[in-house]
């Protein structure tokens, strides 16, 4: 690979110059590993200490958002479920959700209207749900926790789950607090995890279980292809296909039939849904350019529904984690990529400019 020593210099003087901490890059396509390098120790200010390496553990974060939504897929395939099934006839903790009309000074709830509409399946697959990290005014949106919301910190005791994890969403409102009403816009927030929960109710099995039995397990693994990282195993990139039209059904180990490949990447948000996205891509993402309008998402990632100039094709699929980890898989060029450091709080300006220098480099030689 040409860019191979381009991709060496770009970290190497990153992380030397101390502007940004040990990092992971990975290459892939669907024959396997083109680059994997990494660089820099696991304590940032002591030199001396161990250096990362192809088997240190990252914590991934909203990276495992697309792990969840393959399950999901899974089931629906299984006949178990539909995009239009009501969520709460399996969590009944989802059941009678309000929307939030108003907010205080400190960014709590005020006033809530019922919602009109149930949630479906298919909306906690796309974040058109209206469940948002920030709508209930527990999520810190300033400071080194930023973004990381009080359900996700909170110390839960053994037998405190779903139910308790639900609760908290709630607080001393008369139902689960909504952004919207579901299905006319697009929110970030805990509609991945309830769609664990969905798939751990179904399945009778731990999310974690579920996914070593049916999507990490040998021979799949290697099977599995289209996935840009192991979610469990490590930071290193998996090979991705090249093409979404290949019959994955036909492959006797196969996890997703080529349909459900497809809505993966498929565009599924309302005009309304799109311009909010652009926000959010534009907040998180600065340098991804991204043009107007041209921000859309299928079920389970980020799609770009224009070719970026100079980076991924039209019809890529991306997102990233809360400790500044990113992938993205471009299905009409075969190739994807990683990149991973481990800082906070979200957002690093640092990181996201490396990563769009990293892509276009990478590009250059395509």
């Amino acid at each position: 690979m040409t860019q191979k020593s381009t991709f060496d210099r770009i970290l190497t003087d990153a992380v030397s110059s101390k502007s940004t901490a040990a990092s992971f890059f990975g290459v892939t396509n669907a024959e396997g590993p083109l680059y994997i390098h990494t660089v820099g120790t696991k304590l940032v200010d002591d030199p001396a200490s161990e250096p990362i390496d192809e088997d240190t553990v990252f914590w991934l974060c909203s990276q495992t958002k697309l792990i969840t939504t393959i399950a999901a897929l899974q089931l629906i395939e299984q006949g178990k479920i539909t995009l239009d099934t009501p969520v709460e006839t399996v969590l009944p903790e989802l059941a009678n959700p309000v929307v939030v009309t108003a907010h205080d000074e400190a960014g709590r709830p005020v006033t809530t209207m019922p919602a009109k509409g149930k949630i479906t399946f298919g909306q906690l697959l796309n974040h058109t749900s209206g469940l948002d990290y920030g709508i209930d005014g527990t999520t810190p949106m300033t400071g080194a926790t930023r973004g990381m919301p009080l359900a996700y910190s909170y110390g839960y005791k053994d037998g405190e789950g779903v139910s308790k994890f639900c609760e908290i969403l709630k607080g001393s409102l008369p139902g689960i607090p909504l952004r919207f009403e579901p299905g006319t816009n697009f929110a970030y927030g805990f509609s991945s995890d309830c769609a664990g929960f969905v798939v751990e109710r179904l399945s009778g099995k731990s999310l974690e279980q579920y996914f070593k039995d049916h999507i990490f397990a040998p021979p799949r693994y290697y099977v599995c292809i289209f996935l840009p990282l192991a979610a469990i195993e490590g930071p290193a990139p998996a090979p991705v296909i090249p093409h979404r039209e290949w019959d994955l059904g036909s492959t006797p180990n196969a996890i997703l039939s080529s349909d459900s490949v497809d809505s993966i990447v498929a565009p599924t948000l309302p005009t309304t849904g799109v311009d909010t996205l652009t926000v959010i891509v534009n907040m998180t993402a600065p340098y991804l350019g991204l043009p107007a309008g041209a921000a859309q998402f299928g079920r389970g990632l980020l799609v770009n529904s224009v070719d970026i100039p100079g980076k991924r094709r039209k019809g890529s699929g991306a997102w990233g984690g809360w400790a500044s980890t990113s992938f993205f898989v471009d299905f009409a060029t075969g190739v994807a990529a990683v990149f991973a450091t481990q800082l906070i709080p979200t957002g690093d300006d640092t990181h996201e400019r490396l990563y769009d220098e990293l892509e276009r480099a990478l590009y250059v030689g395509l």
